[in-house]
């Protein structure tokens, strides 16, 4: 049975060195699975530093109404945290599986078998 395709996400608005680390730690772990990449908020306070092998897609503040969807709240975070997803779906809507992992997230088990 062939892999359908997939999309695995890092949702965050930072480029530390422990976030670049859980992303090859999990590009390692979804080869031949689909793509991983990280979904970042870009901001005056949150600039990014392109590092090389890491795939990305930007989003700011402005996907709380460029949508047209009403938002639970003003800001991202509470309540709103989906409107990123949805954004980088509408510009990707080729996958079947959209896996959403929140930067503080962590699983000290196989990513693989867990996808």
């Amino acid at each position: 049975m062939k892999n359908k395709p997939q999309s695995f996400i890092i949702l965050t608005n930072k480029t530390s060195l422990p976030l670049i680390h859980k992303y090859r730690e999990m590009f390692d772990s979804t080869k031949n699975l689909g793509d991983i990449l990280l979904l970042y908020l870009l901001d005056k306070g949150n600039p990014y530093t392109e590092t090389e092998g890491v795939n990305i897609f930007t989003f700011n503040d402005e996907v709380l109404t460029a949508l047209n969807y009403f938002p639970l709240g003003f800001t991202l975070v509470p309540g709103s945290n989906h409107f990123p997803l949805l954004k980088f779906y509408l510009f990707h809507p080729n996958y079947d599986y959209y896996w959403c992992i929140e930067e503080d997230v962590d699983f000290s088990g196989d990513w693989r078998s867990f996808f």
